[in-house]
């Protein structure tokens, strides 16, 4: 089940897993979830849709992913690409 979602208090940086990450949280109608995107594919994605800051993502929308077909409190998402700015 695809998702979208307001990307918000959007960084890159390491956190506390030890390597370098988007982060961000994916605010939906029914709340918010912190979302953390390997270098890699954070790569992928900004060259995708050629995004030369990611300050530019701030209150952009994307796309999470849920296996669950119904999304509550609990449910595991899982970003999977912008909606396209």
């Amino acid at each position: 089940m695809k998702i979208m979602a307001v990307m918000r208090h959007v960084g890159f940086g390491c956190r506390d897993c030890g390597r370098p990450v988007l982060f961000f949280e994916a605010k939906t109608g029914e709340g918010g979830s912190l979302q953390i995107v390997d270098a890699q594919e954070a790569f992928r994605c900004l060259t995708k849709h050629n995004i030369y800051d990611i300050k530019h993502l701030e209150g952009a929308t994307c796309w999470l992913e849920s296996s669950d077909t119904d999304v509550r409190a609990g449910s595991t998402v899982k970003f999977s690409d912008l909606t396209g700015l």
